[in-house]
């Protein structure tokens, strides 16, 4: 789910450049694919944050409040759907 969640933010930072989410609207986007049981996405998203850190990725996700939290790019990306 971590690869869904991260894909949902890099598809809207490559369309529509943006760069700041909420947990809440994560949560709600169904590109995500979370349970619809109480699931967590705040653990969720540590993980795919340490994870992308430890390979040294392009991408950065860091906590910018309580339930907000910011995706950066070290470098343009261009993203392809595979399959």
């Amino acid at each position: 789910m971590a690869g869904w969640i991260l894909w949902a933010l890099l598809t809207d930072l490559v369309q529509q450049g943006r760069t700041d989410f909420t947990n809440r609207e994560l949560r709600l986007d169904p590109r995500t694919r979370l349970p619809d049981v109480s699931d967590n996405l705040e653990a969720r998203l540590i993980l795919l944050q340490r994870r992308l850190a430890e390979r040294d990725a392009c991408v950065r996700i860091e906590k910018t409040g309580r339930g907000r939290l910011r995706l950066s790019a070290l470098r343009p990306l261009r993203l392809e759907a595979i399959g």
